[in-house]
């Protein structure tokens, strides 16, 4: 009887160990299911965040070379701009007078590659919110200007405001009356406020945020973008698309006026 209690006691001893050990692999078997696509999620996650930032790196390299190429300032064939860890570079080539930019970013050995051609084109390039001829610009009640303003001729307001930097070219060039949140080019400034810096010849009741720069040299004029054939040109364009607007207008009324009105109806 005592040997019979010892084989039982033995074999669920073993039969304990066997469930201890199944469940253990169970539960890494579970543990594993679920730890490895998280795992790859984040691993995606992190590529996936490497990649944009790399696309936005090399953006901004094509896009500083834009801006060097459009005004003029220094650059060379290859540029290389390191962020960190990071870094862009960005090759120029000139095809056929065409200007073609490549900017490579790199980011945890992920490159993502922006390319970028510059054509010539006919047109005008305007530097400016506003620029006038030898006219002059005259500005009154509560009228502003965004942006800024060059002028063969003289400016003058009403105590109104340029927000940008104002130009008045020549030696008669004057900039009166006026709010100028940038700076002020002028031969002669009188009765205005300007935020910034002032570069004129003679200034009375003026006062001025920034530095003021007196005997400076007149600003040269400078031609319209747009010459007086072009201007001539867009007005005719112009008369004739309004020209035809009013016909075809004029004819839609004459055929609504010819449809028949409805008959009464019968009782």
């Amino acid at each position: 009887m005592k040997k019979d209690l010892k084989k039982i006691k033995k074999n669920g001893g073993a039969a304990m160990l066997i469930s201890v050990v199944f469940f253990l692999f169970i539960s890494l078997a579970i543990i594993s299911g679920l730890v490895g696509p998280t795992v790859r999620e984040f691993k995606n996650a992190s590529a996936n965040l490497n990649s944009k930032q790399s696309y936005f790196l090399a953006e901004s390299g094509s896009e500083d070379a834009f801006y060097r190429i459009i005004n003029n300032m220094a650059i060379s064939d290859n540029e290389t701009i390191v962020l960190g860890s990071n870094s862009v570079t960005t090759t120029t080539d000139t095809v056929l007078g065409n200007k073609e930019i490549s900017s490579l970013g790199d980011v945890g050995n992920l490159q993502r590659r922006v390319n970028l051609t510059l054509v010539v084109g006919q047109g005008a390039s305007f530097n400016y919110g506003v620029q006038v001829g030898q006219g002059g610009l005259v500005l009154e009640n509560s009228a502003s200007i965004t942006g800024n303003v060059y002028s063969s001729g003289t400016i003058t307001a009403s105590d109104n405001t340029v927000y940008g930097d104002a130009v008045s070219s020549g030696a008669t060039g004057l900039i009166n009356n006026i709010h100028v949140t940038g700076s002020a080019y002028a031969h002669t400034i009188q009765n205005s406020e300007v935020d910034m810096d002032a570069y004129y010849t003679v200034k009375t009741n003026t006062t001025v945020g920034g530095i003021s720069y007196p005997n400076s040299p007149d600003q040269l004029m400078a031609d319209l973008p747009i010459s007086d054939e072009q201007i001539a040109e867009l007005e005719a364009d112009a008369l004739k698309i309004q020209s035809k607007m009013l016909t075809e207008r004029a004819v839609a009324i004459i055929k609504q006026r010819r449809q028949p009105a409805p008959l009464p109806e019968k009782a």
